[in-house]
């Protein structure tokens, strides 16, 4: 009878915390969501296509946390932060894509993943990189052109109904 007390007691409360950081999301204190949205983006088992929507819903809140976090080559899902910089054209992030691509020691996977990012963002800085003619044989199987990008609203579904979810199991 005190465990299930309990668990409705700790529903109740990640209820009120997403209630409350959504409240002030909208009042001006956007920190809070972007804090809520890189734990999950890092740390939530989602379907692949759904693991970058706390970065989608985040926006520029989270960019600057991403350019410093994706210099890390042991970062958590960073071939998908690269990626996402290049979605959302973030030029603030070109100087360390530019260095991730340049830097033989770096996984090929995060080459390619930082010089089609760079590609997005400024195409002619991504031809002019030496180190881009390796990296540039690329295919088409390998980062299809009609991959599907989700929209804020797909996104913002997404986690509230994972939340729902997860206040459900608990």
């Amino acid at each position: 009878m005190v465990t299930l007390k309990v668990k409705q007691n700790a529903r109740y409360a990640m209820l009120l915390i997403a209630v409350v950081a959504l409240v002030t999301a909208f009042i001006g204190g956007r920190a809070i969501i972007a804090c809520y949205c890189m734990c999950i983006f890092l740390t939530s088992d989602v379907p692949e296509e759904q693991i970058t929507d706390q970065l989608i819903v985040a926006g520029s809140l989270i960019t600057a946390r991403l350019i410093n976090d994706v210099r890390d080559p042991a970062m958590e899902r960073r071939e998908y932060a690269l990626e996402f910089l290049g979605r959302i054209r973030c030029r603030d992030a070109k100087a360390v894509l530019v260095g991730i691509v340049n830097d033989a020691r770096e996984s090929e996977s995060a080459r390619k993943c930082a010089f089609m990012a760079l590609c997005e963002i400024d195409p002619l800085a991504a031809s002019a990189s030496p180190e881009t003619s390796e990296i540039n044989t690329v295919t088409s199987r390998d980062y299809p052109s009609n991959k599907h990008e989700r929209t804020f609203h797909e996104a913002l579904r997404s986690i509230v109904l994972d939340f729902l979810d997860r206040i459900g199991q608990g």
